[in-house]
């Protein structure tokens, strides 16, 4: 297997070059092991369908919290960081173009000499931060993903991931070796190539239907239409209308336990047990400024028309409980 290097101008032209493919991170998505997203969202955003994600503050620190995880790996390891690999770059598998990976960085080995530090004997390294659990024995499965995919395309037996987590209020930072392996990534580019080459070139949605937010997405209600509950569906509805009710029931327990515990603070922000060890916190803040949109709309209506946006279609779910035959 073999890859072309492209370095674009600027951080504009990699994401141009990027979307003409699919990313590492991306598919984790596509094998439906990513809890934060789902194919047919990624779907309509490569096709045009919906805009491109938010870039959330988390998502803001990773990326700038990447170059603290690779520098303390390269302390704990002696690992010699490409200083150069920390720009926006891509590898594009020569034979399947749609193929793209833009690794963290790219690191030798303590000990290799100036000569032989080249991109072919390089490792690559991939840093995450992230407030979860995570060891080596516990690795996220798209996390996995990317790796395997990254690894895949640069054609590396093994790689490395560095993260820093701050799990149990506590930052702690760790990493691990991490194997190719060839069977999983024949399984993983399976799904990649349909997803780009049918999916997306094709203009055919997936039918893949993860979470409620993609039932809602692919399902538009048509009026008066009905559908007949097959047996196993009436089975789904008990069981559900079962977990309903117990939910409620633990919420007024949750509840319940709650008001003790305020009770035992009365006005105090912090309740500690005998050693100090803080047990729970009921601190007061700032109220929040909003925007009065009643009075506005009252004293300024002709200004309130002008800026009225109506929201997209939305489907109310409603279970009933089947009568008693």
């Amino acid at each position: 297997m073999s890859y072309s290097i492209i370095r674009p101008a600027d951080h504009a032209g990699w994401l141009a070059e990027r979307a003409k493919g699919i990313g590492s991170s991306e598919v984790g998505t596509i094998f439906g092991v990513n809890s934060f997203d789902s194919p047919l969202k990624l779907w309509r955003r490569k096709v045009g369908l919906d805009g491109p994600v938010e870039e959330t503050e988390a998502m803001t620190l990773g990326h700038a919290f990447e170059d603290g995880v690779a520098r303390e790996f390269a302390r704990k390891t002696g690992a010699i960081i490409d200083e150069s690999s920390a720009i926006d770059w891509l590898a594009v598998d020569d034979e399947h173009p749609w193929r793209r990976v833009s690794p963290d960085r790219m690191f030798w080995k303590k000990g290799t000499p100036p000569e032989e530090r080249t991109l072919a004997n390089a490792t690559m390294l991939e840093c995450k931060t992230t407030s979860h659990n995570v060891s080596e024995e516990n690795i996220p499965d798209y996390w996995f993903c990317q790796v395997q995919y990254q690894m895949g395309v640069l054609g590396l037996k093994s790689c490395c991931l560095a993260w820093v987590t701050a799990f149990g209020g506590r930052f702690h930072h760790d990493y691990c070796e991490i194997p190719f392996n060839q069977g999983f990534f024949d399984t993983l580019m399976a799904k990649v190539d349909t997803f780009w080459n049918v999916n997306i070139l094709g203009h055919v949605e997936p039918e893949d239907v993860l979470t409620l937010s993609d039932a809602s997405l692919k399902w538009r209600a048509t009026k008066d239409r009905r559908a007949v509950a097959d047996e196993q569906t009436l089975g789904v509805i008990k069981n559900f209308l079962c977990l309903k009710a117990e939910s409620e029931r633990l919420k007024e327990l949750k509840d319940e336990m709650e008001l003790r515990i305020k009770n035992a603070m009365r006005n105090a922000d912090t309740l500690v047990d005998s050693s100090d060890q803080i047990l729970a916190t009921w601190r007061e803040f700032k109220g929040r400024d909003s925007f009065d949109t009643e009075t506005f709309k009252e004293e300024n209506p002709e200004i309130y028309s002008r800026y009225i946006k109506s929201g997209s279609p939305s489907r109310r779910f409603c279970i009933k409980a089947p009568k008693a035959s």
